[in-house]
């Protein structure tokens, strides 16, 4: 059950809301204060999923306390409870996720309580196994995203590359509108990241597009407002029970792949997201191959995607002259031949042709 607590300076309309939110059985009331001061040490002190705030407070009102707790790294859901429609607006400009209006109705109160247990048990789609504070991972291949434009997958795709970098405005407008005025790209991107972020609400990700400081990144709004970094991948010792060969794994979580898909002019001139993913990839199979799983077939794989890491073909080798016998080392090696002659016109390298002889005498 959802732990609430309740904030309004009025005694008596704190206790009815209290008795009415315990009357829907889908809360359990902790805490009914009168002071507004007294809330950030309870919040220390218990686990809290949702605030009632009284907005017209003399000490502090619901709105100053709201913007308090956006700075907290878990904070709860706030839904504020006021006699004055006219704050609505500003209400969620605090990030409030909903407002009543006093006096509250059982059947309001059971229309916000669904809506909060909805987020609290809806989002999905980003992952922090790494447990490394704001550090999480988006696995591209499992979104179910359905973006609006074209435009809104770019800009979804070139933050996610950003790999927890923020990005300058007007860097962002140059490299998305590189034609356009200066005018006319603000109001590109102003639009696209409004409706990105509609595709990332419906798509019930806890995800959002936000402007900091001038620049945009990733939030997610269940943990607050400062920027996360967002992998495409999660941390290797994350998958050491994942389900599937490894080379599945390598394969669902290879975001190139979508990448090269939509041709973004942006993407052939950087080649940290190709470096991002091998050396997440290259983690991954030494670590598997530590605790004994078979790692041939993913370095094959890997030299497949990339023919021009020799490398990859130094690594695949021995490790599938141990696991499969000469016989798979001798079509791998071939297979290489072939492959070098048509990409490239040359044979393999030296490098490579004496490691093949050694394991071969």
């Amino acid at each position: 059950m959802m732990r609430a607590i309740v904030v309004d300076d009025e005694w008596a309309a704190g206790q009815w809301l209290g008795l009415q939110l315990a009357e829907t059985k889908l809360v359990q009331v902790t805490h009914i204060l009168q002071n507004p001061l007294e809330l950030l040490p309870c919040l220390q002190k218990s686990q809290t999923d949702v605030v009632f705030l009284d907005i017209a407070m003399p000490e502090l009102t619901g709105l100053e306390l709201a913007e308090l707790l956006r700075e907290l790294k878990c904070p709860p859901v706030v839904i504020f409870v006021t006699a004055y429609t006219e704050y609505a607006l500003n209400a969620f400009k605090v990030d409030a996720l909903d407002y009543v209006v006093k006096p509250v109705h059982d059947v309001e109160l059971r229309r916000v309580l669904e809506k909060v247990l909805k987020q609290r048990t809806g989002i999905k789609g980003v992952s922090n196994r790494s447990g490394e504070g704001n550090q999480f991972f988006f696995p591209v291949a499992d979104a179910t995203l359905h973006f609006q434009t074209a435009k809104c997958e770019e800009l979804f795709f070139y933050l996610l590359m950003k790999s927890g970098q923020t990005a300058p405005k007007w860097p962002l407008i140059e490299t998305l509108w590189p034609n356009g005025s200066p005018d006319k790209g603000e109001s590109n991107l102003r639009t696209t990241v409004f409706r990105l972020n509609q595709s990332l609400e419906e798509s019930r990700l806890d995800l959002r597009i936000k402007a900091v400081k001038g620049a945009y990144c990733f939030i997610s709004p269940s943990l607050g407002q400062k920027p996360i970094l967002i992998q495409p991948f999660p941390p290797p010792e994350a998958l050491e029970k994942a389900e599937g060969s490894l080379v599945e794994v390598l394969r669902r979580y290879n975001f190139l792949q979508f990448i090269a898909q939509a041709d973004y002019l942006w993407s052939v001139t950087s080649k940290q997201f190709e470096s991002a993913y091998l050396n997440w990839a290259i983690k991954l199979t030494e670590q598997c191959s530590h605790a004994g799983v078979p790692c041939a077939q993913a370095l094959c794989y890997l030299a497949e995607q990339f023919p021009w890491q020799e490398q990859l073909v130094l690594r695949a080798m021995p490790c599938l002259f141990r696991e499969e016998g000469p016989g798979a080392l001798i079509c791998f090696y071939r297979q290489q031949q072939a492959r070098w002659n048509e990409l490239y016109g040359v044979p393999l390298s030296q490098s490579i042709q004496q490691a093949y002889e050694t394991l071969l005498s």
